[in-house]
């Protein structure tokens, strides 16, 4: 979060120079933001996965081009424990912050926002300044966006996911090769850098030659220059915390004097001393886990899976959707998939027992959020197997291109779940009684139950994502023995849309545009019930082929986790907190 005006304090003691034959490491997620930051600055105030993509490897390649040596490019990969608080803050305030966004467009969501045609835009990647009229939620799978662009370009050997905080490693790394940091948080200066450097990604610009150029803090020479001892800007950072509104001079005297509060003052520093990271975890079996190509979130979970203390839950965060806040989250019908990947990572990895938190929208900072039960192994089987069901009928009947493809197969799994649990389902209400989404293509507003719609779809990609990227670090022998539809559902799987082509709201309007609500329904009613308007009817409408699978598969999501040793048993679907 940084220290607030530090880097302002300390400004006058930077020193202006050339970027050019330097050596850089960067600070991934302040990376993942500035991109999203310059983006706006060029008028696209929520830009696509693509184009985030794309400006991140153009922002990158003018460094090398200025013979910049980029090492590494760090990102979190591990929530340390001491930042949970801080999480939660954060998730606190931005949930607030969308409800009061919802509140005053009562018209629908300004298309802008959930509309991302940008194909052809041309980005200019050093522009900057300040962005007018910016969209209340970031992306929201910015950061894995860019991690995947990063990955599938030539930098694909300097991403680093990291179990740990990226700025503790970038602080070591610039400690031990005295190389520059380039980031957005003042807490880098704080850090035990040694002789290493530091320059904001804010301040990097192309000078009246077309070299990129920053301010860069050296924060040995700047104690020597304040008569600091060598890690004194620790000490003026936390005086700065307390008190934000005193100049340098002020904050100086105050550093002169003995601390106020030994205990407070060494909680603070604690932070930067003693950096929180996880080992990597082990499989059953004894072999390793890797981070590489993994999804944050997912890396956050594998590893609090295998560093779990007893009884210590482990909490997820999911991102945040665009969705209307006055119906039931996005999220909630494929929590069956994230439940299954969660139990699939339990059972594969080496741990404790533990509990899993899935933090979604937040009411209270208190809240507990969503457990997640653990499934033994007959009722992962049952599920891995209804899974794959649901992908062969969809690959088999639907008939269309890849991108319809998972589409249908959000929509179908999506209903499916809502009807097994006896749940209205919004997607079909809205597939059936709202007609075309014609007037959505080019209508400054899209209703709020259709951004809603589009949310289901956004939550379905990534749940099965999740799945995904557990199915893959699991060894194929040892998941085959488990379920002979695992190598089905991993194949299937590694075909899932990247991030950059994940659809908007306008693509999804087209694809039903195009299709026809009725024939969208028709095509779904071959592997799902869409006959009976009340949902609460639906189990008396289906087959009975369709009435077995459908209490077959309730059992199992409600499967105890006794069988495996490490989970909890209890109702799946029960709400321990207030959690939408």
């Amino acid at each position: 979060m940084g220290i607030p005006n530090l880097i302002a304090t300390l400004e006058p003691y930077a020193v202006h120079s050339l970027l050019r034959d330097e050596r850089v490491v960067v600070d991934g997620p302040a990376l993942a933001y500035h991109v999203l930051h310059i983006c706006r600055a060029n008028g696209i105030q929520q830009p696509s996965n693509r184009l985030l993509g794309s400006t991140v490897i153009a922002w990158l390649t003018v460094l090398v081009e200025h013979h910049v040596s980029i090492e590494a490019i760090y990102f979190d990969g591990y929530l340390p424990s001491s930042k949970l608080a801080e999480r939660m803050k954060r998730t606190y305030k931005t949930s607030n912050q969308f409800i009061r966004f919802v509140s005053k467009q009562p018209n629908g969501c300004p298309r802008l926002h959930v509309c991302n045609r940008d194909k052809d835009i041309l980005i200019e990647p050093f522009k900057t300044g300040c962005v007018e009229g910016v969209a209340i939620l970031p992306p929201s799978l910015l950061v894995p966006a860019v991690i995947h662009a990063l990955q599938r370009s030539r930098f694909k050997k300097v991403v680093k996911l990291v179990p740990g905080e990226a700025d503790a490693y970038c602080a070591r790394h610039a400690a031990k090769d005295s190389c520059i940091v380039l980031t957005s948080d003042s807490d880098l200066l704080v850090h035990n850098l040694e002789s290493g450097r530091v320059a904001f990604l804010r301040d990097t610009h192309l000078d009246t030659d077309g070299v990129p150029a920053c301010a860069v803090f050296v924060p040995q020479d700047i104690c020597k220059r304040l008569g600091l001892l060598p890690r004194g800007l620790l000490r003026l950072a936390y005086e700065k915390q307390l008190s934000t509104h005193l100049n340098l001079s002020q904050i100086l005297r105050i550093c002169a004097q003995p601390v106020g509060d030994e205990h407070d003052y060494e909680a603070f520093s604690q932070q930067y001393l003693d950096n929180e990271t996880c080992s990597l975890p082990k499989l059953q079996d004894g072999a390793s886990i890797l981070l590489d190509n993994l999804d944050p979130r997912v890396s956050e979970l594998i590893l609090q899976l295998g560093c779990a203390e007893p009884r210590k839950p482990i909490n997820t965060f999911l991102p945040m959707l665009y969705e209307d806040p006055s119906r039931g989250s996005a999220w909630e019908p494929s929590f069956h998939i994230r439940q299954l990947a969660c139990s699939l990572a339990r059972w594969a990895i080496a741990g404790h027992e533990t509990t899993v938190f899935e933090f979604r929208r937040i009411q209270a900072i208190d809240q507990r959020g969503r457990q997640v039960n653990m499934l033994n192994s007959t009722s992962m089987v049952s599920l891995l197997n209804d899974l794959a069901t649901v992908m062969r009928d969809t690959k088999a009947q639907t008939l269309v291109d890849d991108e319809s493809f998972w589409i249908y197969l959000c929509l179908a799994l999506d209903i499916r779940d809502r009807q097994v649990n006896g749940k209205p389902s919004h997607v079909l209400e809205t597939i059936k009684h709202q007609g075309s989404r014609q007037q959505y293509l080019d209508s400054a507003h899209i209703p709020w139950s259709f951004v809603h719609f589009v949310a289901h779809i956004h939550a379905g990609l990534y749940s099965l994502r999740i799945l995904s990227q557990v199915l893959s670090l699991i060894p194929a022998g040892a998941v085959g023995e488990l379920s002979a539809s695992a190598p089905f559902l991993r194949d299937v799987l590694s075909g899932l849309p990247a991030p950059e082509l994940h659809p908007c709201a306008q693509d999804v309007a087209e694809f039903l545009s195009q299709s026809g609500p009725r024939t969208v329904a028709r095509v779904l009613a071959r592997f799902v019930d869409v006959g009976s308007d009340d949902s609460r009817e639906a189990g008396s409408s289906l087959s009975t082929g369709k009435k077995r699978q459908a209490k077959k598969r309730k059992r199992a999501s409600q499967g105890s986790s006794k069988s495996m040793g490490n989970g909890t048993a209890g109702n799946t679907f029960g709400v321990l907190a207030v959690d939408w």
